[in-house]
């Protein structure tokens, strides 16, 4: 994947190349021409950039990432700013018959990289602040709840034990925060290491206090 964004760009890049070239072969001998035609070249690279980080953070990132979700919109932010300093850029040059800009255009050129880069930067801040540590457990929410439900939907438990089963799932599901913000993480501990290892033969041996047990350590987490 990374080989084949690197060879996109150099596509991108050599025709841009090329296509200036055609479009102003008597500008070849002009300096201003080749600093147009880089500073297009490095717009196209800034979206490059932009867009792979999409790509990477696409195959690498996971639902709870906060960078990735920043990604799309800063793709767009990117884009539409290289459009715009693209577009000013060149209607200044030919306005100027290919010479050198004028200070208004270098002024507008900053005040837009300043308020795009800016809006990024604040992206970041946004989503390093929204982030959520992982913590590493052994037996998380979502593998206790699935337990939980095969032993409630197993066909030799007691309607008393279906009962309470149902309860603790319910709890589990809703009433215990995330991961990093427990109250308690040995009561989260010792609740999981009653289930992490039960397999199909030990539902019916789960006993009625065992269950309220877990209910209390589950409120308690």
């Amino acid at each position: 994947m990374k080989l084949l964004s690197i060879v996109l760009f150099l596509i991108v890049a050599v025709c841009i190349l090329l296509v200036a070239i055609l479009i102003n072969p008597e500008q070849i001998q002009n300096q201003y021409f080749w600093i147009t035609v880089g500073w297009l070249i490095v717009l196209s690279a800034l979206n490059w950039i932009a867009s792979t980080f999409v790509f990477i953070g696409a195959s690498e990132s996971n639902s709870n990432s906060r960078t990735f979700g920043i990604l799309p919109p800063l793709n767009i932010l990117v884009f539409i700013y290289s459009l715009l300093s693209g577009v000013l850029l060149i209607s200044t040059w030919y306005i100027n018959d290919f010479g050198i800009l004028p200070n208004w255009h270098l002024i507008s050129q900053l005040i837009l990289f300043a308020i795009v880069s800016s809006l990024s930067v604040l992206m970041f801040m946004a989503a390093k602040a929204a982030k959520v540590d992982d913590i590493k457990v052994k037996f998380n929410k979502e593998d206790l709840i699935k337990v939980l439900q095969l032993i409630h939907t197993h066909k030799d438990l007691s309607k008393e034990k279906k009962e309470l089963i149902k309860e603790l799932i319910e709890i589990v599901r809703y009433s215990i925060p995330h991961l990093s913000k427990l109250k308690s993480k040995n009561n989260y501990n010792q609740l999981t290491s009653s289930y992490m290892n039960m397999d199909a033969e030990s539902y019916n041996n789960i006993k009625i206090s065992d269950i309220e047990k877990s209910i209390h350590l589950a409120k308690n987490c």
